[in-house]
């Protein structure tokens, strides 16, 4: 057992440094030999002028897709050095003196990723270069492009900028899962009067966590995971440029990487340091940019840099609460800072009391503190008077020099007073890699926050109003998509909803804003290929699954009560709630885990799933069958004449479909 254990250490070390040597040959080998190759296969091409919209969208198939290529290559080289596309070195886009029409619809899926917005806006299927799809970003929502692409016969390029993987894996979902899994097995280990009636002693009752370890474990997971991403597409022998972030700086001027993809070439700023900064900027005052080490956004507090002893976590939603479960394990003091009036704003106002009941106030002797309607204004190095104080008055010796964190009201704008943390970590939010990509060019207006609007098929819209949200944007241009989308594919726009169609260019992932889950980037890149081949698959956000990985967990589908209220108010139908209690669940009792919900709201008569809201043990994995059966439209009455196995915590759903039909559960 010991020498297979020590041959498969051996195996995984071999395969991590081959990725690490892979990671590192690509970029070199780009750097030295695309460039000198492009130069003698790609001539430089005249400049062109771009054809009014009217004039493309009046000309017949063939001219206007040469036209969408013209108006492309001419807005790239309008932008100037941060246009997303060089027509000086790519054949794609410049006018074809006899055009073709392309074999198959051209496309570039942008993916989420440091060029999320769709750079890649190419027309393709040229006699010059089979491409199909170009795919700019290799995280969750690029890979899955990739694949579905491939699977269906078209012919598929990934550029990745920055670390392949995304955020997902590298720096969000997979290492905050590994941390979380450490702090849930210290959780479990302190219910000493727990284990004790079960027979588990622990002999001197002092489990401590090392943050270093727990760090390393989790960026150990996540690359890990990252191989596990590569292989498929490596496999597939789909052509994959990667370019590490230091030697773009090394050897690109201003961050810009050149990239060149069977044709097509690529040209996006790098932009992922520069956008911490500002996050983090915007709280820093000048001259105190020492401290940015101590302030953290969830990229760099994902690998513990240093464990604080009293942490402040800006935003109480699911990225803060499951740090704060990190932190709290590892015995630290943890404040949660929320402008809204509650945890969690947006999800369902009974989970949310649910989970500040069962996640802040469960550990009498270290509660997880919350204020709420409170916004951090700045912070800074307090005076020596001030830092002394706060030094003296801390439960424990402070990780680092105190920070100064002035608060005010978020409702009235009044001061909330002064706190001193040693460490704060942002968790408001992300922002998307959009700015400098040229697509102001083509006559896309970014939305609030820098997001790109699309339709419900995932194409981008221009002309749309940038004070728009993405989600409204996104509502109010998708009801036409199904339409618009199975037009005529020789247009060089449409109409959808409020904004025009862009053909060709879509948008997956983070950059559009409208649901920042690697699942569904998953989702809507399935969307956008599907709309490349002109098959009617739109996105429906309120499909879309989510979880927060505290313990409990807490995951939810489709529309809360108060949502699923407003809707049959508007549309005219009843709604009914129901609900069903850990407590009486066989499973969890005996596993010590009975506390929590499972919440159902449908539509009355006809018996339709509106949404399902858990939060108890395991609830991610419990809310799938929700999810499939409101994606199926399955009705409650043969939900609830489902059979489920006995015993397991997934008789609580079941208990939930029966309450909502009339039947009582057992």
């Amino acid at each position: 057992m010991r020498r297979a254990a020590a041959a498969a250490a051996a195996a995984a070390a071999a395969a991590a440094a081959a990725l690490q040597l892979f990671c590192c040959i690509v970029p070199v080998s780009i750097h030295l030999v695309l460039p000198f190759a492009a130069a003698f296969i790609h001539p430089t091409p005249k400049a062109v002028v771009p054809p009014s919209p009217a004039a493309a969208s009046a000309a017949p198939p063939a001219a206007a897709a040469a036209a969408a290529r013209a108006a492309a290559a001419a807005a790239a080289a309008a932008a100037g050095p941060s246009s997303p596309l060089s027509p000086a070195r790519s054949p794609l886009l410049r006018p074809a003196a006899a055009p073709r029409p392309p074999r198959t619809p051209p496309a570039a899926a942008a993916a989420t990723g440091a060029a999320a917005a769709g750079a890649a806006a190419a027309a393709a299927g040229t006699k010059e270069n089979p491409l199909d799809v170009a795919v700019v970003g290799l995280g969750v929502g690029g890979h899955a492009a990739c694949l579905h692409a491939k699977s269906l016969g078209l012919s598929v390029a990934a550029v990745s900028g920055g670390d392949p993987g995304g955020t997902c894996i590298n720096r969000g979902c997979i290492p905050s899962k590994a941390l979380l899994a450490a702090a849930r097995r210290w959780r479990l280990l302190q219910q000493q009067q727990q284990l004790q009636q079960m027979g588990i002693h622990i002999p001197d009752g002092a489990v401590t966590i090392n943050p270093k370890a727990a760090g390393k474990y989790a960026m150990g997971v996540a690359a890990k995971l990252l191989l596990v991403l590569l292989l498929p597409v490596l496999v597939l022998l789909l052509p994959v440029l990667v370019q590490q972030q230091q030697q773009q700086q090394q050897q690109q001027q201003q961050g810009r990487v050149n990239v060149f993809v069977s044709n097509v070439f690529v040209h996006y700023q790098q932009q992922q340091q520069q956008q911490q900064q500002q996050q983090q900027q915007g709280l820093v005052q000048q001259g105190d940019e020492e401290l940015q080490h101590q302030i953290m956004t969830s990229d760099t507090a994902v690998g513990l840099p240093f464990m604080p002893s009293f942490v402040a976590i800006v935003g109480a939603g699911y990225i803060g609460l499951e740090f704060a479960e990190v932190f709290a394990a590892a015995g630290a003091e943890v404040l949660l800072l929320e402008a809204a009036d509650r945890l969690l704003p947006g999800l369902d106002p009974d989970i949310a009391a649910a989970a500040e009941r069962l996640l802040l106030h469960r550990d009498r002797d270290r509660p997880v503190k919350l204020m709420t309607n409170t916004l951090a204004v700045s912070v800074k190095r307090p005076r020596p008077a001030a830092a002394a104080a706060a030094a003296a008055a801390a439960a424990a010796k402070p990780a680092a020099a105190p920070l100064e964190i002035h608060l005010k009201d978020s409702k009235t704008g009044e001061s909330k007073g002064v706190i001193y943390p040693d460490a704060c970590l942002i968790a408001t939010g992300r922002r998307p890699y959009t700015q400098g990509l040229g697509l102001e060019a083509l006559g896309v207006n970014l939305l609030k926050g820098g997001f790109v609007p699309v339709d419900g098929c995932m194409r981008v819209l221009r002309g749309t109003s940038s004070s728009r949200t993405p989600r409204a944007a996104f509502e109010s241009s998708s009801s036409s998509s199904s339409s618009s989308s199975s037009g005529s594919s020789s247009s060089s726009s449409s109409s959808s909803g409020e904004g025009e169609v862009i053909e060709g260019l879509y948008c997956i992932g983070d950059a559009n804003g409208i649901l920042p889950l690697a699942h569904a980037a998953s989702a809507q890149a399935a969307t956008a290929v599907e709309t490349i081949l002109k098959r009617n698959r739109p996105f429906k956000p309120h499909l879309i699954p989510a979880a927060c990985f505290t313990s409990p967990e807490i995951a939810f589908v489709g529309y809360t009560e108060p949502e699923a209220r407003l809707l049959g108010a508007r549309e005219g139908f009843e709604v009914g709630v129901t609900t069903s209690s850990f407590r009486a669940n066989s499973k969890g009792l005996a596993e010590g885990e009975a506390e929590g919900l499972v919440k159902v709201v449908f539509k009355k008569g006809e018996g339709l799933l509106l949404g399902c809201h858990i939060i108890g043990p395991h609830a991610a994995d419990l809310l799938q069958q929700a999810a499939n059966a409101a994606a199926a439209a399955t009705p409650l009455q043969q939900l609830a004449a489902m059979t489920h196995i006995h015993p397991t915590l997934s008789e609580t759903v079941e208990a939930a479909w029966k309450h909502a039909v009339g039947l009582h559960s057992h």
